[in-house]
């Protein structure tokens, strides 16, 4: 039902509908609030958090305190953000008294570290305490505590400077949740600050394992021969592309399930009570699903393929090369390979790239053609790019599967035990869109394919 009642809920409105409209407005203030703890990235927005709160709260002043160990067992408790209604109410400068520290605060940090709430007025505290707070021109106050793993680490302060008042039960509870969220916030903030240092650390830890590796294979490498050493690279290369594939795949068939999940906790954490015995899970499974969440994205960052620096080099030489390390495989079915190139020819590419894209293309056709046969590889540039045709004398590819050609472990098995994982052309088309190529394929008539690669050249080549 619609009503008249604006957000200021001293108006004259009837008790019930006043209650419902003090009820919307903490729900808008608690979203709000927990719209900036959810958008805060790298650090958490604590002054524009106590701003969503305080209109809604009624309360004159808001602050939130952290609690820091000093030496010799003291401890500090300094202001980490406040908030003030408007300029009749006097910010508070600083950290809290000493006689805060030594007076009140052994009989708060009781109360707060059990999860509850210090709310009253000044005059009902403990006469000693009374003019403490009426030297800072506090009338009322309701404090509720930041907890992190089973320990108190802060509170935040809604003070009442301008008249005396009582905070409801479903207030306190409203203001609570707040208070549990931000400690939600903080704590996932940590744990994200804490994931990226140990990735740095592991990073570091690579890179001097990694120069180590390469300092120690100096004298080795050199006394390795140039065929061996670009067959080792190949290898490599396929083996990485195929574990980020792997991963991508996985991350994406587990980001699937793990949003319904998400959405269905959602709705089970509206429906659990607040006061059950158990809600302190809630929180927990709520870290842990945005904890895997977290997982998946790294994974799906993991296939990145990078595009070493071009340089010039006889394109003969280098399809030469590659199709000596498949000789053995070729021989085995009595397959002769051709080579239809300008032996003067020099490109300027990434040669790493190009000798990997020759050698799948080349390996795939070898395994699809019938023993006798031939491989004929074509290579010229045109247009101020590389083409590169391969064409084998295989069946040719069947038509229910030529939109899953390129898909990562798809394979027909016509090679039989030396078919492969199915990831060669996968890798090779993701290299030549890296490379801003195009790679496509036909059937031939009477039998076999062509597969037909086509790559910008670098600006040394076009001169």
């Amino acid at each position: 039902m619609k009503t008249n009642c604006s957000k200021n809920i001293t108006a004259a409105c009837p008790p019930d509908q006043q209650e419902l409209v003090k009820h919307k407005y903490y729900l808008e203030a608690l979203d709000q609030a927990a719209g900036i703890l959810l958008h805060s990235i790298s650090e958490i927005k604590y002054t524009d958090f106590l701003s969503a709160l305080g209109p809604a709260s009624g309360a004159d002043r808001l602050l939130i305190f952290f609690i820091k160990n000093i030496n010799s067992g003291k401890i500090a408790i300094p202001i980490q953000a406040q908030w003030i209604l408007d300029h009749n109410t006097q910010p508070i400068n600083g950290g809290t008294h000493n006689f805060f520290i030594e007076t009140v605060w052994p009989r708060w940090e009781k109360i707060l570290s059990e999860g509850e709430a210090v709310c009253s007025m000044v005059s009902d505290f403990p006469v000693d305490e009374q003019m403490f707070w009426k030297q800072i021109n506090i009338k009322a106050l309701l404090a509720l505590p930041i907890i992190m793993d089973d320990e108190l680490k802060g509170f935040i302060s809604f003070d009442n400077c301008s008249k005396q008042r009582q905070w409801t039960t479903s207030e306190i509870g409203f203001l609570h949740t707040a208070a549990n969220n931000l400690a939600i916030a903080i704590k996932r903030l940590e744990i994200k600050n804490e994931l990226k240092k140990a990735h740095l650390e592991l990073e570091q830890r690579i890179e001097q394992r990694t120069a180590a590796l390469q300092q120690a294979n100096v004298q080795l490498l050199k006394i390795i021969e140039e065929r061996d050493h670009i067959q080792n690279i190949l290898r490599e290369t396929e083996k990485l592309a195929a574990a980020g594939k792997l991963a991508a795949q996985i991350a994406h068939e587990i980001n699937n399930p793990l949003a319904g999940i998400k959405n269905s906790f959602l709705l089970i954490k509206e429906a659990v009570d607040k006061k059950h015995r158990y809600y302190e899970y809630v929180g927990k499974i709520e870290k842990e699903i945005d904890r895997v969440s977290n997982i998946v994205k790294q994974m799906f960052n993991l296939y990145r393929p990078e595009i070493s620096k071009p340089k010039l080099f006889r394109l003969y030489d280098s399809i030469k090369d590659v199709t000596e390390l498949l000789i053995t495989s070729a021989k085995t079915k009595n397959i002769d390979i051709e080579i239809i190139c300008d032996v003067k020819l020099s490109v300027s590419l990434s040669e790493d790239l190009i000798r990997q894209i020759i050698f799948n293309i080349v390996q795939n056709a070898i395994r699809a053609t019938q023993s006798d046969g031939k491989v004929k590889i074509l290579a010229r540039t045109e247009d101020e790019r590389l083409k590169l045709s391969v064409i084998d004398q295989g069946p040719g590819i069947d038509e229910n599967i030529k939109d899953r050609i390129f898909e990562p472990f798809f394979t027909t098995g016509i090679g039989g035990p030396d078919s492969g994982l199915g990831l060669g052309l996968a890798v090779t088309k993701d290299i030549i869109n890296a490379m801003q190529g195009e790679i496509n394929f036909e059937n031939l008539k009477p039998h076999g394919a062509v597969f037909n690669i086509s790559i910008p050249l670098s600006n040394e080549s076009k001169q």
